[in-house]
């Protein structure tokens, strides 16, 4: 408890003690692993949405780092600063939260961090962040506690935060219009893939499943006279199915579908009469999420996706973008209790549809307190009230 009134009183000192308070720039530093893309767009999306909520007083320009090269990074933090430029760290999972311990002796840096859980290595670093930003599903009362007694403020949220944009869909399916093909309506599907369980053990989205799930998909696009896309992702398929515990080196690099997703589309061949479409996904080749996600969102009133409830930040993502009438998540074989946690939290939030392991459709719940914004306008809220004090009042008030 001391170390928070300690915290908290140097904040006071650094946001009044210094001349033209009320018109700071913030200088928003990210640090990031490229090749761990959920955790990347977590970073980027708060960025992004601090960026948007306060375009005019943003001095950010070379100042995103990659984990492989921290080193530059608390260097380029060591420098002096303008006394009108607030700096602000962006970290995320395991890797980040441990450089904070290198940055903690900085004067006048606001650190957060951002993660889909922590694990119990992290939580043994939290009190050298000012802000841990989690999903609400992943903390309880322990939890609460053990933050309380540190210098560190958490923010919850439903889902995560990620940097898929509306714009970005919408522009991709105009672009894509005339190409469309004709059907009544349009079913989108994101094949799952393999994961951890809580003790790291491989759960994988099975074949068998993939099968499984292709007949009830034949059912609701002849149900709808739908075309169905098909999306698939680096997880799908990657891992043995007698040895989960060793990748299959060749997945989604030979620019062939997994061995999951020839099954799903197999099952599905010449059995959905308005045709199907497979987006299937290689290794450093561009993917179609955002045209996938602008079809459904502008194609129609009768549109889905069905998201696979192992990816959390699918299902974020997806019902940001599309609305939550329009997105089912689907039980599946690689989900974990974390996972499943997600999943209800946003269930009973009024977000989804779910589909459940006996294929029983639960529909969405009536919620008036549905959360209208993404995690990471929630998350750029909250940080921005706190920041009012240093920054331009009249800037947020016209921002609120």
């Amino acid at each position: 408890m001391l170390k928070k009134i300690y915290f908290f009183f140097i904040l006071i000192l650094i946001f009044t003690g210094r001349e033209n308070v009320f018109g700071k720039e913030l200088a928003i530093y990210t640090l990031t692993n490229k090749e761990r893309k959920g955790d990347m767009n977590q970073v980027m999306g708060i960025k992004e949405a601090l960026i948007n909520k306060w375009r005019d007083s943003i001095n950010n320009i070379d100042k995103d780092f990659d984990i492989k090269n921290t080193e530059a990074l608390v260097e380029a933090l060591s420098q002096p600063t303008n006394a009108n430029i607030q700096r602000v760290l962006l970290t995320v999972g395991e890797e980040g939260i441990q450089v904070l311990q290198d940055v903690e002796e900085i004067k006048d840096l606001i650190t957060c961090h951002t993660s889909h859980m922590l694990t119990d290595k992290s939580l043994e670093l939290i009190d050298h962040c000012d802000y841990i930003i989690l999903p609400k599903h992943t903390v309880n009362k322990e939890f609460e506690q053990k933050i309380s007694g540190t210098r560190s403020k958490l923010i919850t949220t439903i889902g995560v935060p990620h940097n898929r944009t509306k714009e970005a869909a919408e522009s991709a399916y105009q672009e894509f219009m005339p190409d469309l093909p004709k059907a009544k309506s349009y079913i989108a599907i994101l094949l799952g893939g393999d994961a951890p369980d809580e003790k790291s053990k491989q759960r994988l989205f099975t074949a068998n499943f993939a099968q499984e799930l292709a007949h009830y998909i034949v059912k609701e696009a002849h149900r709808r006279q739908a075309h169905v896309f098909i999306l698939n992702g680096p997880r799908t398929g990657s891992r043995y199915p007698l040895e989960p515990h060793n990748i299959i080196p060749t997945a989604h690099k030979d620019g062939k579908p997994d061995y999951v997703t020839q099954t799903f589309v197999t099952t599905l061949k010449d059995k959905v009469k308005a045709g199907i479409t497979l987006y299937d996904f290689q290794q450093n080749t561009p993917g179609q999420m955002d045209r996938v996600l602008g079809i459904i969102k502008l194609a129609g009133n009768k549109n889905v996706f069905f998201v696979p409830g192992d990816s959390t930040s699918s299902v974020s993502e997806t019902i940001d973008v599309v609305g939550p009438m329009k997105v089912i998540a689907y039980w599946n074989t690689a989900m974990n209790t974390t996972h499943q946690a997600h999943v209800d939290s946003e269930y009973n939030a009024g977000r989804l549809a779910y589909l459940n392991e006996f294929f029983i459709m639960n529909p969405i719940i009536k919620n008036d307190n549905s959360q209208s914004s993404s995690a990471a306008e929630q998350v750029a809220n909250t940080l921005i009230k706190d920041w009012a004090p240093f920054l331009n009042k009249q800037k947020f008030l016209e921002n609120e």
